[in-house]
């Protein structure tokens, strides 16, 4: 059984950080998971509402 990896991508915004981890994605045959989406579903399923939002 492989072990499981987790790949982070952090930096500055426009440079290319979305475009290569789709492409890992696809190479490693992994699931591409955007955070923000996953931060949006947490909220809606506890009907939690950031302040300022």
């Amino acid at each position: 059984m492989m072990k499981p990896t987790l790949f982070i991508f952090s930096g500055l915004p426009g440079t290319g950080k979305s475009a290569i981890a789709k492409e890992l994605a696809k190479v490693v045959r992994a699931t591409y998971l955007r955070i923000d989406t996953v931060e949006q579903a947490i909220r809606d399923l506890c009907d939690f509402k950031v302040e300022g939002e």
